[in-house]
């Protein structure tokens, strides 16, 4: 099988995590759906753990600066503007290294068969 790259670029990488060391539970995943949702933000990738969430979106509506003075005031929120989200369906070691060489990883994601990578 032939590798298969998708690429967004210009994308908004956030890591969200709380404030005080808690728990980011389904409520709170619930919440930050629906206000990416609401400033318009389209999703690109997601990934969670229990004390944080990072999520990949699209600012193509121009309302980053206003979802962050939301997001700030309940959790800690650390972002990268500019970055490029690649999939590659049927990856292998070269495709992956040659998407990575000489660019700073800041988030991937492996599955079976695709891989997603937020670089800057």
């Amino acid at each position: 099988k032939v590798p298969c790259f998708i690429v967004k670029k210009n994308q908004v990488l956030m890591k969200l995590s709380s404030l005080d060391f808690s728990f980011i539970v389904e409520d709170s995943i619930s919440d930050l759906f629906k206000l990416l949702h609401d400033y318009k933000m389209k999703v690109d990738m997601i990934q969670n753990s229990a004390i944080s969430f990072s999520v990949c979106v699209d600012n193509k509506f121009g309302r980053l600066e206003e979802l962050l003075d939301h997001l700030k005031g309940k959790f800690k929120v650390v972002h990268h503007e500019g970055v490029s989200l690649y999939t590659i369906r049927h990856f292998d070691t070269q495709s992956i290294d040659s998407l990575q060489n000489g660019k700073e990883v800041l988030l991937e994601q492996r599955g079976k068969e695709t891989v997603q990578i937020v670089v800057k």
